[in-house]
């Protein structure tokens, strides 16, 4: 498959035209938020990185998810979610995202974090579904309001949920976990718990990287 022939090379080259190629096959495919995020990234790293502007075969792609997804999708793809904060996206656009901020960052010294929020199941209770999907909700609403923009987030499983958090250090995280848990607790009721674990992403992202690979 073409896509997945983009994600290898993306994967080992660090070079625009194969993350082009990529968003270019997600649009035709119809993952338009995929294709945004990955959009999205790109471009971050074109302008804080290599300090260009998005190069002719960058933008080329995005007309075709411009041409695809319709005007709202692109302008999503622009300029960051609507309505602010965090960028929501899929499991395996995530892996992408924490490949080009590793590389990026380890080149000028600069950490990313990850960090997990696993929502508790009540030891003896079984939630109906419908309660699920109400927790789980509230818990990617207080993610997106609490995590900066350009910061990157996904779900991993039914309860759990992925943060990429570039640039931060282990007393940012903690004040980051402080706003996350007032805000989960707002929406939720202050007796449903949540377990938030943070470290440097070099350490802990193998493991999900291989649960992408199964």
């Amino acid at each position: 498959e073409l896509l997945k022939l983009y994600r290898r090379a993306s994967a080992i080259y660090q070079d625009n035209d194969w993350k082009a190629g990529e968003i270019e096959c997600l649009a035709e495919l119809g993952r338009y938020q995929e294709a945004a995020a990955l959009y999205k990234t790109a471009v971050r790293y074109c302008r804080e990185s290599l300090g260009i502007t998005p190069p002719p075969h960058l933008q080329e792609a995005f007309r075709t998810l411009q041409e695809k997804a319709g005007a709202a999708a692109a302008d999503e793809a622009e300029e960051g979610n609507v309505s602010g904060g965090a960028y929501y996206c899929s499991y395996d656009s995530f892996i992408d995202v924490y490949r080009v901020l590793s590389r990026n960052f380890y080149r000028i010294g600069r950490n990313v974090m990850l960090m997990t929020c696993t929502i508790s199941e009540p030891e003896g209770v079984k939630r109906k579904k419908a309660e699920k999907k109400a927790i789980t909700d509230a818990m990617r609403i207080a993610l997106q309001r609490s995590v900066r923009d350009g910061d990157a987030y996904t779900n991993c499983g039914e309860n759990q949920f992925l943060v990429l958090l570039a640039g931060m250090n282990r007393d940012s995280c903690e004040n980051l976990y402080t706003h996350i848990m007032r805000s989960f607790k707002e929406i939720a009721g202050p007796d449903i718990e949540f377990e938030c674990v943070y470290g440097p992403a070099e350490e802990r992202m193998p493991e999900y990287e291989a649960r992408k690979k199964k």
